[in-house]
């Protein structure tokens, strides 16, 4: 008992030999203590000697887990080899616990991290797909709205317009003096009203084009008539910065037709017209070549 006390509490120790029969407590007694104990978690090396050895001796010997079983009697020289031998396996015993505690440890961290990036995708794809759903909600209210603006602003629009030619037919036929300024009012008022109906419509061609939802019509064009077409419409507004625009239509050309979508290339052209009048400072020329 008393040597058992003692190897358990001793850490130094890193091997026991101990004879296989002895008064009180035998080796394999002490041995199966020793597994059992304190001692258990620590890599001892085990040599067992007997006198009397036998073959079931051996095998008990082994199956406790002795590192070797030395027969009495034995020579020095093979006392120190076992020990020896006993010892070097008891270290790599030791080295491979420590393998093995380091490398369960690290793949535990590994574990908790890559546990902690699943949660993170987890999440984000969570917000991702709250995130995919309130744009489709508010890509619906966007296409409610912008309907619903299309109607209710293109119908009184077009009464406006309507109006405003009447008004500017009307007054083109009186002779009295205020016929000239009527016609300009109903004329700024055409061109208002249509230069909104325009940017309405390129509004809800933008929102077609965004659902993939853009039919193009074919046709044939004169480029030269759309061109100017476009600039009547944004001299009025091109002279409230007093700026002028000019065309240049280059002989060689003569009369230009191409096959496109008249609509969506007068919204292109006019998008460019536009910008060039928004951005451009005052009294200077807007020159629009048609090569």
């Amino acid at each position: 008992v008393v040597a058992v006390d003692l190897i358990r509490d001793r850490a130094d120790l890193d091997l026991v030999l101990t004879d296989v029969r002895m008064p009180g407590l035998d080796g394999f007694e002490l041995a199966r203590s020793l597994k059992q104990g304190r001692a258990a978690s620590r890599d001892l090396g085990l040599v067992f000697m007997t006198g009397h050895a036998g073959m079931d001796e051996a095998i008990e010997a082994l199956r406790i887990g002795a590192d070797d079983f030395l027969t009495k009697p034995f020579a020095p020289e093979r006392l120190v080899h076992t020990i020896g031998r006993a010892v070097e396996l008891g270290q790599l015993r030791a080295k491979d616990r420590a393998f093995s505690e380091r490398l369960e440890r690290e793949v535990e961290r590994k574990t908790r991290e890559i546990q902690g990036l699943s949660d993170e995708l987890q999440n984000t794809n969570e917000k991702l797909l709250q995130s995919n759903h309130n744009l489709e909600v508010a890509n619906k209210v966007k296409d409610e709205f912008l309907r619903m603006m299309h109607h209710e602003i293109n119908t009184p629009l077009n009464a406006i317009i309507g109006f405003a030619e009447l008004l500017k037919i009307s007054s083109a036929e009186r002779d009295d003096a205020g016929a000239e300024d009527d016609v300009m009012a109903a004329s700024e008022i055409l061109d208002a009203g249509w230069h909104l109906h325009h940017h309405i419509d390129s509004i809800m061609s933008m929102a077609a084009a965004d659902h993939h939802d853009v039919s193009l019509v074919r046709e044939q064009v004169d480029l030269a008539s759309l061109i100017f077409g476009i600039r009547d419409l944004s001299v009025g507004k091109a002279a409230k910065k007093m700026i002028s625009i000019e065309t240049e239509i280059a002989p060689e050309c003569g009369d230009l037709l191409i096959y496109c979508d008249r609509a969506r290339l007068s919204q292109a052209t006019d998008c460019l017209m536009d910008n060039a009048i928004k951005y451009s400072p005052q009294n200077t020329k807007i020159w629009a070549p048609r090569r």
